[in-house]
This record gives C-alpha cells, structure tokens and sequence, in this order.
C-alpha cells in the first residue's frame, strides 16, 4: 500500500507531476518537487502512504480506525500533511507490525511542534542532517534516538531564532 517504486533513487520527477507543475504556479510545482523527494527519502524507512490507506492498516492490525489516526494527527502525536487534497503520513513513524505509534518518533517531533507545521516536520525528517553525519533523522531514529533529539533541539533554536 505504501507508495513505493523501485529504483526511485535514480528516477526523475515522473512526467505528470512536472506537466502539472506547468500549468500551475511555481509554489505548486515547487511542492511537487518536495513532496518527491520526501517520496524517495521515505521509501527506506517504510515509505509514504495516504491516510485512507493507513487507517485501513490500523483496522487490520486492530489498533484503531480513521478516527484514530485523524485524532493522533490533529493532535500531532502522529505527523500527516496534505499534498493535493489527501493527507500523506509517514510510516517511519509506526511499528509497521502492529501499527502502533513509535514513542521516540512522537518524542523527537515533540521538538519541533513550535517551529514546524506538518509539512516542514515531515521534510524535517526525510532530509539528511548535519547533525547526524548527513543521515536523515527517519534513518536514524531508532538507532540513534539521542543524537536525533540533539539535532532536533538544535534545529528548534536556530528557527526559532
């Protein structure tokens, strides 16, 4: 279910995406550019998928329902943003087996709540940081929680100024 394509790492912004970015303004298209990147940096923690998607994971695993997961995101004790109308989520967040929260995820976007709308966050997190050696805080999240907390906290200050 989650949108993952193979060899996405070499793959261009696929057609449709640029073809729609044409007809509309530049900060359209510049979040369709975004928004693949954070395709393909997401794709090795587990991927992308629409909200529709992951509440119908949440049922099949028995850990909740659409309005689990629209209450854990209004929330922000999960992170989803909009992208053309439809929530995407990212699933580096869960215990894909049971479809439960991960805590250090929620901890370490705790961070960044005030300085971050869901977009950013969600950027936050698929984009390789200094901190961390160039690996994205998603990549590192459960192997390094501590010095992604570091890189969040550091992060925090510097937007907040």
């Amino acid at each position: 279910m989650p949108l993952v394509a193979p060899n996405l790492e070499s793959a261009p912004i696929p057609p449709a995406v640029l073809a729609r970015g044409a007809s509309r303004s530049a900060g359209d298209a510049d979040s369709d550019r975004q928004f693949v990147a954070m395709l393909r940096s997401f794709r090795e923690t587990g991927g992308l998928a629409r909200g529709d998607e992951v509440a119908e994971l949440l049922a099949q695993r028995g850990s909740g329902d659409v309005s689990r997961l629209a209450r854990w995101i209004v929330s922000r004790e999960a992170i989803g943003f909009d992208w053309r109308g439809e929530v995407w989520v990212p699933l580096f967040q869960f215990e894909l087996g049971s479809m439960t929260l991960r805590p250090e995820a929620r901890q370490v976007a705790a961070e960044l709540h005030a300085v971050c709308d869901p977009w950013a966050l969600a950027e936050w997190f698929s984009t390789p940081n200094v901190w961390l050696g160039e690996r994205t805080p998603a990549d590192a999240l459960l192997t390094d929680l501590p010095t992604v907390l570091e890189a969040a906290r550091a992060d925090r200050f510097a937007l907040a100024g």
